[in-house]
């Protein structure tokens, strides 16, 4: 991986998008604040430091009202990245997919608002760092904890907007992660997969067939926690969080379904729990 065009184009990014990368790149390395942006950029590879290092980042950038400027930035932290992938020896095909989550924001953020667009910084430094990866269908983030004074160790599950869900994928995504927690991060091996989302909560399953992709998805975790209070859906189902109930769109059965749910007053909120003992034991640890 050599260039930023090379890397845009690798992660499908939006040709228009591409230009104005390249442009935003071309003028950036000649103003004086680039070796100050080059010194910001060194924390988004650290966990301690990543979030000061997105606030410094902005602060340093200044006027960037759709973001491109963050993710001119970040695709030239990305070209770093590769060269940790290619330390640890993991494949092109993995490096790829885990970074195509910039493309995927940004198609997103046209989704959203008819523009292109990039608002996700605050996420995408867990890709950077090599904390988060794409297997399959599935991504999955290795994470620490300390409690009673031992660091505890547990492995956080996120879905994607494009994830396909039907159980075959699903599970092959699990397969594939167990074969490469035991290659790259053999201290996870047994530890716990998490899971919060929109997509556990339990409120689904009286707007959707107990045969639906999501609901399959949801009853092979052990849910413990339930938040009423979130509206994390919206974005996921509806695209956008700042729209009155009664203006929801309709365009498919779930959105329809959720909208009649919650005009009657009841709430979706997200779910969290960890993936069942029967489902990790016969499909991620398994040899």
């Amino acid at each position: 991986m050599n260039s930023l065009r090379e890397f845009c184009s690798k992660l499908e990014m939006p040709k228009e998008v591409t230009e104005k990368i390249l442009a935003l790149y071309k003028e950036l390395k000649e103003t004086q604040n680039w070796e100050k942006i080059e010194e910001v950029m060194t924390q988004l590879f650290h966990e301690k430091t990543w979030e000061t290092g997105v606030k410094e980042l902005r602060e340093t950038l200044g006027e960037d009202s759709q973001g491109l400027k963050m993710l001119t930035c970040m695709l030239d932290c990305g070209l770093k990245t590769y060269l940790l992938y290619q330390k640890w020896g993991i494949s092109d095909e993995i490096f790829i997919d885990s970074l195509k989550c910039f493309s995927r924001f940004v198609r997103e953020h046209h989704e959203s608002f008819g523009i292109y667009g990039f608002d996700r910084e605050w996420w995408t430094v867990r890709q950077l760092a090599g904390k988060l990866f794409r297997i399959g269908e599935l991504e999955y983030e290795f994470k620490e904890n300390r409690k009673n004074g031992k660091e505890q160790r547990y492995i956080s599950l996120h879905i994607p907007s494009d994830a396909n869900l039907e159980l075959e994928a699903v599970h092959r995504s699990y397969r594939l992660a167990g074969i490469f927690v035991r290659q790259y991060f053999p201290a996870y091996i047994h530890a716990k997969i998490r899971c919060s989302s929109w997509l556990l909560a339990p409120a689904l399953r009286d707007v959707l067939p107990s045969n639906s992709k999501i609901i399959r998805f949801q009853k092979e975790f052990v849910i413990q926690h339930v938040e009423e209070e979130s509206d994390s859906f919206m974005q996921w189902v509806y695209k956008r969080t700042d729209i009155p109930w009664e203006s929801l769109p309709e365009e498919t059965t779930l959105q329809r379904n959720l909208k009649q749910y919650i005009l009657s007053g009841r709430k979706v909120g997200e779910g969290a729990g960890y993936l069942s003992e029967k489902i990790f034991q016969r499909l991620f640890t398994a040899e």
